[in-house]
Order: structure tokens, then sequence, then C-alpha cells
């Protein structure tokens, strides 16, 4: 019997363990020595894997797609109460309050994040219900709203339907709307029915799924073939640390980083001292005649100019991608990791063709990467391009570098042609700040959104007070069926909870304003056949009209 019982103790415990700890915690935990190398697969971390529950996300993936599914909370339900006042004993007043709305989920634009890696370990967002009506006509508690904190410059959709943008921070969007709360028996008095007993279910909500886009909009895109050295330009002139190594397709992904122009930097940090050095000079050769207000008027002056050229210095900061190579015949390659990823070169305003000097193929590889991207977007046909020439430091014949650089201008038709060491960093520098000369300082991100649809007001369409009431229409299932079909009749036939009294009675009236029962008859509804709206179905009765 002891035996017996360790064996069931050493099994309930492994089931038990490995439902929500990782095998450490086992190792640690765990009095039987049999339970160390067991191995939890529902939750396990890696240096660069996350696994939640069967899925894996990779940590250093290119998060810029997801999917999530959302769903507003449901309304809370109505309530059927009376209220017997002390003075009148005997007479009831109906005083069932309705439910409380269901709560909003919200899209809110958060500068901070760059990924949407936080958004694919939580896929489902539900927002809170709302609570039911109370007696003395009392509403029910609203249901909590959702927000749910994304990228800037990301679009969403919903089944290939654009509902916005979001391109600024702090800005919110309606992805889904509430249910509204049921109405009580109060909301139904009447001077024909002063003791209603009817309410309302609160209305129910759909599971819908929202794909989120993130648009990268940059100043300069690096592209080329593999081993080019791309990589190494964008570790040499900003903050980025991308991975490099001698073979190709060392970037998987498009990497990112900041450019900070040090040449215009300097230049305006040493054009303050000088200008100070001359409004002293001139001070000390008119000290006599210059009065206590003209110095006061001088000193704001320069401090103006101080200011001014701190908020210029502020905005020297560029953008750069670095693309992972582009081969001929990429958009064949539905696993080559590039193909996917040449949306975001087209937001970039100046376009780097990078190759190897010492390559003897720059013509040709120049046109097989133009038709992949012409082939993608013709947008690219009109993209302003620049030609950078890398690895001079190992190019033996250096003399005929000019020679090299005429011929490319002739055959390639443009005269931005640059050589650079992007290893060593030779002339790495003054080439970047030349091209960022010609930048187009027009704002693409207005540009962007101007080109958009017009964004779905989803507060609009997923409010039922904006059903048309006369939208509908009956179809003869057969010879004693009929199906009414219509958003608002069957929204109120979800809704009624017709297991109170006089629910079939309010929701007839409904019927007969709409002229329901009369269309019925005029095409051929006979006593007692069955008409099914939504969830309901009633026996068709001459009675009703």
């Amino acid at each position: 019997m002891l035996i017996i019982f360790i064996l069931f103790l050493f099994l309930y415990q492994k089931n038990s363990f490995c439902k929500n700890a990782d095998s450490n915690f086992l190792r640690k935990k765990s009095p039987f020595f049999l339970l160390n190398d067991l191995k939890c697969k529902n939750k396990i971390k890696q240096k660069n894997q996350i696994y939640c529950g069967e899925k894996k996300i990779k940590k250093n993936e290119f998060h810029d797609r997801c999917i999530i599914n959302v769903k507003g909370g449901n309304g809370g339900d109505g309530i059927c109460c009376f209220t017997t006042f002390s003075q009148k004993k005997n007479k009831k007043y109906a005083s069932g309050g309705r439910g409380g709305k269901g709560g909003d989920i919200y899209l809110i634009g958060d500068k901070k994040i760059d990924n949407f890696l936080n958004l694919k370990l939580k896929a489902f967002y539900y927002a809170g219900n709302g609570g039911k009506g109370c007696n003395n006509n009392q509403q029910g508690e609203n249901g909590k709203d959702e927000y749910i904190n994304i990228p800037i410059n990301t679009i969403i959709y919903e089944d290939n339907k654009f509902i916005n943008f979001i391109h600024s921070d702090y800005q919110k969007v309606l992805v889904a709307k509430g249910g509204k709360g049921g109405k009580g028996n109060y909301s139904y008095r009447t001077k024909s029915l002063k003791i209603p007993y009817v309410c309302q279910f609160g209305e129910k909500t759909k599971e819908k799924q929202i794909i989120l886009k993130k648009i990268f909009f940059t100043d300069l895109g690096i592209i080329g073939y593999p081993n080019v050295g791309k990589s190494t330009l964008l570790n040499k002139i900003t903050n980025a640390n991308v991975k490099i190594a001698n073979y190709s397709y060392t970037s998987l992904f498009p990497n990112f980083g900041i450019y900070k122009c040090k040449n215009e930097v300097k230049e305006m940090e040493s054009h303050e001292p000088e200008e100070a050095i001359k409004v002293e000079e001139y001070k000390h050769e008119i000290e006599s005649n210059v009065s206590e207000e003209n110095e006061k008027a001088e000193f704001e002056i320069s401090e103006k100019n101080t200011e001014t050229c701190e908020e210029r210095v502020k905005t020297r900061n560029y953008t750069v991608i670095d693309f992972p190579g582009i081969i001929e015949g990429l958009d064949k390659k539905l696993s080559n990791v590039s193909y996917k990823y040449l949306e975001h070169l087209k937001y970039s305003k100046v376009l780097i063709y990078m190759f190897d000097i010492n390559d003897k193929c720059i013509v040709e590889t120049y046109k097989n990467i133009k038709n992949v991207l012409v082939q993608y977007d013709h947008i690219f046909e009109k993209k302003k391009e620049v030609v950078i020439l890398n690895k001079i430091d190992i190019y033996q014949d250096k003399e005929n570098i000019n020679t090299v650089i005429n011929y490319l201008k002739e055959n390639l038709k443009n005269d931005k042609i640059f050589c650079i060491s992007a290893l060593t960093g030779t002339n790495v520098i003054e080439t970047i700040d030349e091209i960022i000369l010609n930048i187009n300082k027009e704002n693409i991100i207005d540009n962007f959104i101007s080109n958009l649809p017009k964004p779905c007001d989803i507060e609009q369409i997923e409010n039922s007070d904006n059903y048309p009431p006369n939208d509908y229409k009956i179809h003869k299932y057969n010879e004693h069926i009929y199906i009414i079909k219509g958003k608002y009749i069957e929204n109120q036939a979800d809704i009624f909870n017709f297991s109170k009294d006089d629910s079939e009675k309010v929701f007839n009236k409904i019927l007969n304003d709409l002229n329901i029962n009369v269309k019925l008859k005029n095409i051929g509804a006979k006593e007692g056949d069955k008409i099914i709206i939504s969830n309901y179905s009633y026996d068709f009765s001459i009675e009703n009209l």
C-alpha cells in the first residue's frame, strides 16, 4: 500500500507542477529525484524565445504586424420588479431599472512602443460587461473600458476594411463598442400597460479580429545585394548595434538607427562662442558710449540666438533603415524574408544603392534590384537615389577609381555616386552629410494620411440606435415557414426576454408598427405558419394584425 501511495503522489505532482511551473522550479521544489528531469511544455523561457502555451514567439523577429481579437462588453440585463408604496399597499408600480452599458475597446498611440511583441503575447482583449439593472429604476453599473497601447504610425484593419490610422501620441481610436443595457419594466409604463411584465436582455457583442500594421517613415533606406556592408554602414553612422558576419543574409529583418548630423551640430555649437566674442569686442570698443539699456538689449538678442540654435540642433536627427539583401527573382521565392518587408522601403525619402566596388557587375546588379522594387510597387520609379561604392580600403586599382565612377554615372544615369569604406570609416560621414542635403523637407506622413480612405466611425456603425427599422426582408423558406432578416428587427428579437408575460405583446406591437404582419399576410402567410426572426420564432395569427 505504501508503494502505491508513493506512486500516486508522484504522478499527481508531475501533472500539477507541469501545468504552471518551469523546469527550474520543479528541480528545486520536488522532493522526488525523478522529477529533476521533467520539462514543462506549457511555459518555457529561453534566451531569444518566448513560449506562450503552444504559441512560440521569437524576441528577435521583426514584429511589424499583429492580429488581435477584441470584444466589447455585453450590455447588462434590465430587470422586471415592482415597488409597493406604504400608503397604497395594494397598488404596485413598475420600478425595474435598465442594465449598464458594456465597456468599449480603444487603441491608443504610444511613441514609446516600436513593435507589437507585447501585443502578440496577449491575443485576446475583452472589455467589461455591464451590470444588471436595480430596483427603483436604478441603472446597472457600466462595464470597464479596455485601452490597448500600440506604436504610432499604425494602420488598423478589420477583415481587410480600413478602420483608422494612428499617427500621433495619445491618439485614441474606438475599435469595439460595448452593447447597450437592456430596458427594465419601468421603461414600458404606458396608460394601457401600467404594470408591465416585460424587460430586455443586454445587447450581446461579437468577437472580431483586428489587424495592425506598423508603417516606418524613414529618411534613408540602404539596399543592395547580401554581404556588401549595409549593416556595417548602419552601425558606423547610427546608434544601432546590428549583428555583422562574413556570410550572406546575416540580417534577416530590417534594422533601424538614428543618424545625428555631427558636422552641423559642431557648426551650430561653435557658432555661438564666435558670436559672443564679437559682441564682447564690440562692447569693449564702445564701452564708454553704450548705455545699460543697450547692453540688456544685446544680451537678450544673444539669448534668443542661443535658443534658436538649440532648437535647430534638436531637429538634426535622421532615421535610417538597413534592408536585408535584395536579389533577382525575390518575388518568386516565397521563403525569402526580404520580400514581405519591401513595403517599408516605400516610405524612405532617399534610397541608397550600396555595392561592393570590387564587383564587376555593378550595373547589372543595379538593374536587378531596381526591377524587383518596381515590380513590387511603381512608386520606386520616382524615388530619389544615390549610389555608394563600399570597400575601397581593399580596392587594388585605386588609380582608376574616377574612371569607374564616370562609367557608372553614364550607365546608371545618376550623378550622386560616392566611394567609402564602412569598415574603416573612410569618407563615411562626409558622404552621408552630402546625401542628407538632398532630402526633401516635405512631411511624408501628411501625404500618406491624405491618400488613405475615409476612417470608419465604429461609434455610428455599431450603435443599434442607428439601425434603420424599415430595412428588413421577408424570405419564404417553404410553404409554412417564413424568415425575416434585418438588423433592427433581429436585434429587437434577441434582446426581448420572452419569459415575461407581456414581452410578446410589446414585441407584436413593434411588428405591427413596421407592417410586418400585414406583409406576411399579403405574401400568403396563413394561420399557424412559423415565423422566424433570429433566435425567436412565433406562430402567425390573424388576430395579431
